[in-house]
């Protein structure tokens, strides 16, 4: 195979390498040479590879650009034999110059020349086409040099008006955490409310796989497994990425802004916010006496917040958002850059309803954000924790003077509701029965099957609202 070196126009070439013809690379978006023989990929100044190795065959096999992935023979990827892309490299190139030559006025047309619109509507018309076949052919989408291996962007399609959502790991997604039983599911609900917005349920399966990277790299042994398999640092965060990505795209309906409520994904919210680089963190936070839970995943997930910082983590106090959920909705939405919308006032309007609040079985939160904003929650642990422990609270629970409570007053002074929340609290009150009843109808039948099942090992018993 000879060397040779074929322009298709719009600044990208397609280069026929000096290696023997075991190797032809066709390279978007910049120029460069690849030292060495056999199959191998070459990243361009700018841009995306895409690279034809001969498979024994005759043929040409396609890399795939976004995941680096080599393709066979048997699998059933797109392939080009190298002599049929060769005659379309040379066919576009002259198809090109042609079209140059037609809109420079160096070569007669058969076209009425008085009417100067037909001949810019054939250049135009000309150029977009060809832009579209280099385009289907030879140019993946490019990328910046200084990143690592990334997903291409995937679509997906809402199902009553095929309305497509585009998804990446650039877009803004938003991330609730916190220990469980902080006020994660009722943030999520509220949220969920919005139009332009969908959290979904709790599937714990994000920060599981994030814990078992932790555990990956904190073993030795699996440290040096992973490095002898060649699995580099930047193929293990591509993957990760890729599979948080599915799991919060695809797991609930589609929406313009996506968003993952599952508590300890906080723990790791320094490496999240290397992994979606656009992605926002709204850390709940509570009053621990009321979350019986480990101070040490508190104390963690607060030392994250701090490292990812302010601009893209958010702390919310429980107590605050259901006291003055209008003021502290407007914070959230404008740190999360949504627009605002009274729904999210209202979740309880938006159970189980198409594009709303869809609510799990399994979640010991469920039944409480059935019902709207309410101050019952709030002080239920207010005289069940002992005399001696609610003496040493302030040795006991340093992080609560840290997240600005008061390990000393008993109870706490919180502060005075608006009063939408004082109405509703009433309205409840009056009415336990009927809102009882409504959690069992919608909650019950499902529930009931997953009794003895469900895995609560993340979870405790506080009450939530």
């Amino acid at each position: 195979m000879s060397n040779k070196s074929t322009k298709a126009g719009l600044g990208c070439e397609n280069q026929l390498t000096n290696a023997p013809s075991s190797v032809w690379e066709v390279e978007a978006c910049g120029r460069t040479t690849c030292p060495g023989q056999g199959e191998r990929t070459c990243r361009p100044d700018q841009g995306r590879e895409v690279t034809y190795s001969p498979s024994g065959t005759g043929r040409a096999l396609l890399v795939d650009s976004s995941t680096r992935h080599y393709s066979s023979d048997s699998d059933g990827k797109k392939r080009l034999p190298v002599h049929l892309l060769n005659d379309k490299l040379s066919s576009l190139d002259a198809a090109l110059h042609e079209l140059a030559q037609i809109c420079m006025g160096h070569h007669e047309v058969k076209l009425d020349m008085n009417r100067g619109s037909r001949k810019l509507a054939l250049c135009l018309i000309g150029a977009l086409a060809a832009l579209w076949l280099l385009r289907s052919y030879f140019w993946p989408s490019c990328f910046r040099e200084d990143e690592p291996l990334m997903l291409s962007k995937q679509k997906y399609t809402i199902g009553h008006n095929q309305k497509v959502y585009s998804y990446d790991r650039y877009m803004p997604l938003i991330f609730i955490g916190g220990v469980p039983r902080s006020g994660t599911t009722l943030m999520r609900a509220m949220l969920d409310a919005h139009p332009e917005v969908r959290c979904g349920q709790e599937t714990r399966v994000i920060p599981r796989i994030l814990q078992m990277r932790t555990h990956w790299l904190r073993s030795q042994k699996e440290s040096l497994r992973l490095e002898e398999a060649g699995l580099s640092k930047e193929v293990l965060d591509s993957a990760i990425a890729a599979f948080c990505l599915e799991v919060i795209a695809r797991h609930g309906d589609p929406a313009p802004r996506l968003c993952n409520k599952d508590p300890l994904t906080l723990k790791s919210a320094v490496y999240l916010s290397e992994l979606f680089p656009q992605g926002k963190f709204i850390f709940m936070v509570r009053d621990g006496r009321a979350t019986v839970h480990s101070i040490i995943s508190r104390k963690v997930m607060h030392s994250q917040c701090q490292e990812v910082g302010s601009a893209r983590c958010l702390m919310v106090p429980y107590e605050q958002l259901v006291l003055h959920p209008r003021e502290w909705m407007r914070k959230i939405l404008h740190f999360v850059d949504v627009p605002w919308n009274e729904s999210v006032l209202h979740h309880e309007e938006h159970i189980n309803k198409p594009g709303g609040v869809s609510l799990s079985k399994v979640e010991r939160s469920s039944d409480q954000v059935i019902r709207p904003v309410n101050l019952d929650a709030l002080s239920k642990w207010v005289g069940h924790i002992p005399n001696d422990v609610v003496r040493d609270m302030a040795d006991i629970a340093p992080m609560l003077s840290i997240l600005g409570y008061d390990p000393d007053a008993n109870p706490p002074p919180y502060g005075s509701p608006d009063s939408a929340v004082a109405d509703n609290t009433r309205k409840i009150r009056s009415n336990e029965q009927l809102w009882e009843t409504k959690a069992k109808d919608i909650l019950y039948p499902l529930r009931s099957s997953h009794e003895g099942n469900s895995d609560d090992a993340e979870t405790d018993t506080a009450p939530m609202a």
